[in-house]
């Protein structure tokens, strides 16, 4: 990425990222907006006045399930910051339901509210690898971002502690059952049309409820985009103007 990689030292949570810096179509994505990483449940004080005094993350994000989280209700970063908590099936089996679709779509609204309203957020698993990859291949692939740093985003998990270097190639990239990064990227290239990967993630996008109608990212292009023209609702517009060419 531009910049460089903005991987955040907090040794009590894993895996801790910023997701700006990747080229993407009009700019790059900006820094300082949304960050991912793993959860909060063991956080020391120094880190957390990291993510909060000097990230200034004001949303946490968490996409556990109930038994996951232990009922908590509010975020362990403190009352300043909002805590939204939405549970996530894991990579295809989150996107290739109708079900499953709405709960993902739910997230990605939010983190475009956080956007809009300058309230940088945090998604977040238990380790911040594989339900947070599957939010950040969806936000990177509609902001237009190449497949090849979306896979270089996903692997950079395997540098963090939890990973212990060797994770996530290895194990992940192959399985069949669904859960893993290729039956992930393959499930949208054998069920939606595009020219490319990230074409067909903005068709499951449409078909799933999200428009251009969307006011969230629309408001605010300059909050996520360093040097953008384009943002999430111009290549929505122009992914639906192709479909009523081919009509």
């Amino acid at each position: 990425p531009d910049g460089g990689v903005r991987m955040i030292y907090t040794p009590s949570v894993w895996n801790v990222r910023d997701l700006g810096g990747w080229a993407c179509t009009g700019g790059r994505v900006k820094y300082g907006k949304i960050f991912r990483g793993g959860n909060f449940g063991s956080i020391s004080a120094a880190d957390k006045a990291t993510i909060v005094d000097w990230l200034g993350v004001a949303t946490d994000i968490d996409l556990r399930n109930n038994g996951e989280t232990g009922g908590i209700t509010v975020s362990p970063l403190g009352g300043s910051v909002e805590y939204y908590h939405q549970p996530l099936d894991f990579y295809a089996n989150a996107v290739s339901t109708s079900a499953a679709s709405a709960r993902t779509v739910a997230v990605l609204k939010k983190v475009m509210a956080c956007v809009a309203a300058n309230k940088p957020c945090y998604f977040h698993c238990v380790s911040g690898s594989d339900r947070t990859g599957t939010i950040a291949y969806l936000l990177l692939s509609l902001l237009g971002v190449s497949q090849s740093d979306k896979d270089k985003d996903y692997e950079l998990t395997a540098f963090s502690d939890e990973a212990d270097g060797k994770r996530f190639r290895s194990t992940n990239y192959n399985v069949t059952n669904g859960n893993g990064w290729y039956p992930l990227i393959k499930y949208f290239r054998d069920t939606y049309t595009g020219e490319n990967d990230n074409e067909k993630v903005v068709a499951w996008a449409v078909a799933n409820g999200i428009t251009i109608e969307e006011e969230a990212m629309k408001e605010r292009e300059d909050e996520i985009l360093a040097n953008g023209q384009m943002m999430i609702d111009d290549i929505l517009q122009k992914w639906e103007e192709k479909q009523k060419d081919h009509e």
